[in-house]
């Protein structure tokens, strides 16, 4: 076992079966170990450290399901190789991280939602205990997404409206990190903090909305996906 470990390719091959978190987590095993993570272009992928090329895409079609369907239906249909990200038709498939993220978009159920690409922070907890983290920090250079989303739309609900309002865009041409999502926290708190005496976050949620798309694992295995008609 000792002789598996001390062979970074047979470690590393170990260590991709592992969560964002034990990833983290198991740097401190030994310097070794930690060289290993650092210098591994796959485990930084995984860790959202270093940005991922997409894999496909999908992309919107109408398609007859027999000779006597008069009404096609809308089907979203694998495509591999380069893609416009500006093609309306067109969203690349992606993931978020998972550590702070979770998504709130029904992939396949609506137009509108694939194209939307909704993440939010898993808690209010994640949320306001994150206020004080180093910008300097690996976790604040972490991605939101892999592949990178390069421009995010954020919205913010705070406790004393319960309104929710799509404050700004954030763009960083190397992918939206976390950091850069806290710094437009800050930026909103230090805006309201005198007229309301704030001196902590007081956020109940927090929504990003992104240009990818977000399916889940049994529908990315597939080559196309069916948009069901409304009853």
């Amino acid at each position: 076992m000792c002789t598996v470990f001390s062979t970074a390719e047979l470690l590393e091959q170990v260590l991709s079966g592992l969560e964002i978190q034990d990833l983290l987590r198991v740097q401190r095993v030994s310097r070794h170990w930690h060289t290993v993570t650092a210098s591994s272009t796959m485990l930084r992928w995984q860790m959202f450290l270093a940005p991922e090329k997409p894999r496909f895409a999908w992309r919107w079609c109408e398609e007859r399901q027999d000779a006597k369907d008069t009404e096609p239906s809308d089907v979203l249909v694998k495509v591999y190789g380069a893609v416009d990200p500006d093609d309306g038709d067109t969203r690349v498939s992606g993931r978020f991280n998972e550590l702070f993220f979770e998504s709130d978009a029904d992939f396949g159920n609506a137009v509108e939602d694939v194209h939307c690409g909704l993440v939010s922070f898993r808690s209010q907890k994640i949320i306001n205990g994150l206020q004080h983290l180093p910008q300097d920090s690996k976790l604040a250079k972490m991605l939101i997404t892999q592949p990178p989303a390069k421009k995010i739309e954020l919205a913010i609900r705070a406790e004393w409206t319960g309104i929710w309002s799509w404050d700004e865009e954030i763009e960083n041409p190397g992918g939206v990190t976390l950091g850069d999502v806290l710094r437009a926290l800050h930026r909103t708190h230090d805006a309201y903090k005198e007229t309301h005496h704030l001196s902590a976050w007081r956020w109940d949620g927090v929504y990003m909305r992104t240009h990818l798309a977000f399916p889940t694992e049994e529908q990315a295995a597939g080559d196309k996906i069916v948009n069901e008609p409304e009853e």
